[in-house]
């Protein structure tokens, strides 16, 4: 989400009457932040506690969203007592909702959301778009949608392409977006958690690249909605984020795969996703956290890496003894390539024996604290990743057979192939 700032008046709810000018930021490193001129609570009250549930506000200007803001879960984070008019407040929330009313303690029945790259990836309409219009002034449109149900709720890929032509201007616009709509209310918390979470993780494995959320849309009840005749949406903004500040934005010719790639399986390839993500969360937790991280921390990448090879190898507890952590490894690393033993032919065309030493010795050795090859250890890392992958692929309905084209499609499966080959020759 891009960063923002504005300026509004706040209170705590049935305060309304105290109001407390302040500056609401927001920028995906520092999340929200409320700044505010005042204080929203007496200096001796403000002492004895540093969290407000919720913080309500009127910002100067409408956000696509609306005007009215309610934070939720805020955290006093710093404060300064003095004479009124000079004491100050500063809080953390995670997260914001703007709309054209308050939303206290809501429930919401769906919502959309869109994320960087989702337009490349849903690029499905091909040929010629409808024709609208005069010949000197008109537009092509093509839309369509995707759709999957899951056990509690739908989820719908819509796309759109539009193409205005005039005499002198031509103007392309491409919108995607998943809608998701509920069969029972639910927080919007546990939306973001249960839909659009695992929509995100999707995508970013899908480019195999950190992926934003460009916007994310709260669709209300229609009994809370204003005239209780038609549902309204909420902007939703929350401080975590998968991005990393600097991210490099792709083409379209650099997709691991496209919505296209799926044919008539999209159905079945979202519900086995969440089926898998739901069954491996400990894997997906970690595998998502570092995946894309910054090649600066190698050592840590790799060492994740392979805690994800023994989360999905097995479930017990992380042994600590030296020998211990040997042959749970060796067990795990075992179990993972005999699982992808064709995909990893295709793609190293090393043997399994060879590629597991190498990841056995590299983390024992990391293990142990000792100085490691930088060179070997990014190969190492980016191979297993790789090989991840795969193994997820494997799993999925419809690219199963066309695991390894797909992996191998993406130009970074090329370098981790000829790294791979030249550092096992090497050793």
């Amino acid at each position: 989400m891009r960063p923002f700032r504005l300026r509004g008046l706040w209170y705590l709810p049935g305060e309304e009457e105290r109001p407390v000018a302040g500056v609401l930021g927001f920028n995906p490193g520092s999340g929200l932040r409320l700044s505010l001129t005042g204080t929203l609570a007496d200096p001796e009250a403000m002492l004895a506690t540093s969290a407000e549930p919720t913080i309500l506000g009127v910002v100067e200007r409408a956000s696509p969203g609306g005007r009215f803001v309610t934070l939720s879960n805020s955290l006093r984070t710093k404060q300064t007592v003095a004479i009124p008019g000079f004491a100050t407040e500063e809080f953390h929330a995670s997260a914001a909702l703007f709309s054209n009313r308050h939303l206290i303690n809501r429930s919401f029945v769906g919502g959309r959301v869109r994320f960087d790259c989702l337009d490349d990836w849903a690029r499905c309409g091909r040929g010629m778009p409808r024709a609208i219009g005069e010949p000197a002034v008109f537009t092509f449109q093509h839309q369509g949608s995707r759709a999957a149900m899951l056990s509690d709720a739908n989820v719908v890929l819509e796309y759109r392409i539009e193409q205005r032509h005039t005499r002198n201007v031509f103007v392309a616009k491409e919108v995607a977006a998943f809608d998701m709509k509920t069969s029972v209310p639910i927080s919007a918390q546990t939306l973001l958690g249960t839909y659009v979470r695992p929509l995100h993780e999707m995508i970013a494995f899908c480019v195999d690249r950190a992926v934003d959320i460009r916007d994310f849309y709260l669709t209300t009840s229609e009994s809370d909605a204003p005239d209780a005749s038609s549902a309204s949406d909420a902007l939703f903004v929350f401080s975590s984020s998968m991005a990393p500040r600097e991210r490099r934005m792709p083409g379209h010719p650099d997709l691991l795969f496209s919505v296209d790639d799926l044919g008539e399986r999209f159905e079945g390839f979202i519900q086995e996703w969440f089926s898998f993500r739901n069954t491996q969360r400990a894997f997906c937790g970690s595998f998502f956290g570092l995946s894309s991280g910054s090649p600066r921390f190698l050592e840590m990448r790799f060492a994740w890496l392979a805690r994800c090879v023994r989360l999905l190898a097995t479930t017990d507890r992380p042994t600590r003894s030296g020998d211990e952590i040997r042959r749970s490894f060796e067990d795990s690393v075992d179990w993972l390539l005999n699982e992808v033993s064709e995909l990893h032919d295709v793609l190293f065309g090393v043997s399994s024996g060879q590629f597991a030493d190498a990841l056995v010795e590299a983390h024992l050795a990391i293990d142990r604290g000792e100085a490691f090859d930088n060179v070997r250890v990014a190969w190492l890392a980016e191979s297993l990743k790789w090989i991840l992958k795969g193994f997820i692929l494997l799993r999925l309905p419809g690219l199963e057979p066309r695991a390894a084209e797909l992996l191998l499609k993406n130009p970074q499966a090329a370098y981790a192939k000829d790294q791979v080959t030249t550092q096992i020759a090497g050793h």
